[in-house]
C-alpha cells in the first residue's frame, strides 16, 4: 500500500473505496460491512476488505455526529447521504465488524507484527466506543434513524 497509517482512513484501500462510490447510498456501506460480518468465523479476512469496512464504520459514526479525530471533509457528504437510511441493525453490525477486525484479521496481524501496535488498537477501541455510544442513543428504534 502506498498510504499507510494507523487511522481507519489513512490507507489506500479505504481512500479508494471512498472515491469509488459515485452515488452514496446506505447499501454501499452495508455491503462493505456484510463482507466481514458473514465471513467464516475462523477465516483470516484480507486487509483490503477490512480497510473498506472500517471506512464504512467511520461513515456511520460520522453520520451520527461522532467522526474520527482525523476526519476529513470528504466524509461529511457520504455520511449525510446515508444517514437517512440507516437502521440500528447497521450500527450493531458495524460494532461486530470493528471488533472482529481488531481481534482476528490480516489487518490486525499486519499492525501487530513484531509487537502489539497500541496506537492502532486505541484507534479501534475509539471506533467501537463511538459506535456503542450511537447504539445506546438509538436503542429501540426499528426503522430508519435520523441523524441527530
Amino acid at each position: 500500500m502506498g498510504a499507510w497509517g494507523e487511522g481507519n482512513l489513512q490507507n489506500d484501500a479505504a481512500r479508494d473505496w471512498l472515491a469509488a462510490c459515485e452515488k452514496w447510498e446506505a447499501e454501499y456501506v452495508r455491503k462493505a460491512l456484510e463482507t466481514i460480518d458473514v465471513a467464516n468465523e475462523d477465516a483470516l479476512i484480507e486487509t483490503n476488505p477490512c480497510c473498506e469496512a472500517l471506512a464504512a464504520c467511520e461513515i456511520l459514526a460520522t453520520a451520527f455526529g461522532l467522526p474520527p479525530p482525523d476526519a476529513q471533509d470528504d466524509l461529511v457528504g457520504p455520511a449525510t447521504c446515508v444517514a437517512i437510511s440507516l437502521a440500528s441493525t447497521d450500527i450493531e453490525r458495524a460494532i461486530r465488524v470493528a471488533v472482529r477486525i481488531s481481534e482476528h484479521s490480516e489487518l490486525q496481524e499486519l499492525f501487530d507484527e513484531g509487537a502489539r501496535n497500541t496506537t492502532w488498537h486505541k484507534v479501534m477501541s475509539d471506533l467501537v466506543d463511538r459506535l456503542e455510544a450511537i447504539a445506546r442513543r438509538t436503542e429501540g428504534f426499528a426503522g430508519p434513524l435520523a441523524s441527530p
